[in-house]
């Protein structure tokens, strides 16, 4: 079956690696439907790769930057993230579950991409593929039912929102890479009740968020002035949006620095 169509992308994320086409002529916000095959959750990212830089030295950059962030790792991420940055652009991406599809809309312009893969929790895996964008055809931006600005540091979402299937439109307007971090509460919790969950060395209580509705990293790191399209499905409920981010010009994170959002999809 053929990886490109007229409509879109399509890539799967397999056990021992991505299924992706390698170039397209589709430029604009193309829709990409990610499948997967695989027994854990991954993050799909799509980043643009700056003129001259090599394949394998984004990668290597991409992975010292996933290293950053995990559970054992106690090393300052920022200047890894600085290191990224200089070599490629974050344009979204998605969280891939086992056996669920996701589509979103990706802004592509002429150039290469790298579409890379890491678990959502831990272990060492890193899949990638690249994809060459030639000039062609121009797709515009799909309608959207929320257009969330990230902003150094804030989110606008409103107070509640619709429940149920929509698209969200994602755009970073601030200076530093931003992305969100999503919690469904638990019944009678607030965002009180996670914020001091998450500054408890040892919590004693059970997790004050649903357990069974896990709606982590359905924002992935967007890049300033980058935005993509995401189709998404929120439950009835009350939620939290964090952005856990260090802030490249000061050792807080952006959470500290006011980026967590309270909201409720009804």
């Amino acid at each position: 079956m053929s990886l490109v169509s007229a409509q879109g992308l399509s890539i799967t994320l397999h056990p021992d690696g991505l299924s992706a086409p390698e170039t397209t002529n589709l430029n604009g916000y193309v829709p990409i439907e990610f499948s997967s095959h695989g027994e854990q959750e991954f993050n799909i990212s799509l980043n643009r790769i700056k003129d001259g830089t090599d394949i394998e030295t984004f990668v290597e950059v991409s992975k010292a930057v996933i290293a950053t962030f995990g559970e054992d790792s106690t090393a300052d991420p920022r200047p890894a993230i600085a290191d990224f940055l200089a070599v490629g652009e974050l344009g979204g991406g998605v969280l891939a579950k086992p056996g669920e599809t996701v589509t979103g809309y990706f802004r592509l312009e002429p150039g290469t991409y790298v579409i890379d893969a890491s678990p959502n929790e831990s272990g060492d895996d890193y899949f990638y593929s690249v994809l060459t964008v030639t000039e062609g055809e121009d797709l515009a931006a799909p309608e959207a039912n929320l257009n969330l600005v990230m902003v150094d540091h804030h989110f606008s979402f409103p107070a509640t929102l619709k429940a149920g299937p929509q698209r969200w439109q994602i755009s970073n307007m601030g200076e530093q890479v931003h992305f969100a971090v999503i919690f469904k509460l638990a019944e009678g919790a607030t965002a009180e009740d996670l914020g001091d969950f998450m500054a408890s060395e040892e919590p004693s209580a059970p997790p004050p968020f649903d357990m069974e509705t896990s709606y982590t990293g359905l924002i992935q790191a967007v890049s300033s002035g980058q935005d993509y399209y995401m189709d998404v499905n929120l439950p009835v409920g009350n939620y939290v949006a964090i952005c856990f981010l260090p802030d490249m010009k000061s050792e807080k994170l952006h959470v500290e620095l006011g980026m967590m959002s309270s909201f409720s999809a009804e």
